[in-house]
């Protein structure tokens, strides 16, 4: 089952124009495209509930709120169980191993699973600048397919309500 994941554009542009200017693009040792900007798929799973999915920025200094917290675009839709994703993410947290489960809210504590989606790539079309050129002619939404970590635009219609 393939999983598509849609963000407003809009609001993934924030993040990726972040991290394009941003000075450093930091990563833990050993992790993938170190010092490339890009976007951070982060999908959290706490056994039994839904997962949560957002995109983070990978900048450095951190685009925050002003209370400090990270800005995150959370994805419009997630679906039940995390099937199709990539079989190997470039980043696992797991706050239970930090922490003994439970003894901060008394449930089991989120898993996060991060892949990073590089904005400028050698020899292929900058994802940046397709994301510029869409939200300039109207495309509303990023798509990002899980399993192939690939991105696309969309370019959404309202359909008006029909008198029944």
């Amino acid at each position: 089952m393939t999983v598509r994941l849609s963000f407003a554009l809009a609001g993934a542009l924030r993040l990726a124009e972040h991290a394009s200017a941003a000075p450093v693009n930091l990563r833990r040792p050993g992790g993938p495209f170190t010092n490339t900007p890009a976007l951070q798929l982060i999908v959290e799973t706490v056994p039994g509930h839904r997962p949560v999915v957002y995109l983070l920025s990978s900048g450095v200094p951190c685009l925050n709120k002003p209370d400090g917290a990270p800005v995150a675009l959370y994805a419009e839709w997630t679906p039940t169980l995390p099937d199709g994703w990539p079989a190997d993410p470039h980043e696992v947290i797991d706050l239970n191993e930090l922490v003994p489960a439970g003894t901060i809210t008394g449930r089991p504590l989120p898993v996060a699973r991060g892949w990073y989606l590089p904005l400028h790539r050698p020899g292929r079309r900058s994802p940046l600048a397709v994301m510029r050129a869409a939200a300039g002619a109207g495309y509303s939404h990023l798509s990002i397919d899980a399993a192939s970590l690939t991105l696309a635009v969309v370019k959404r219609r309202h359909r008006h309500l029909q008198p029944c």
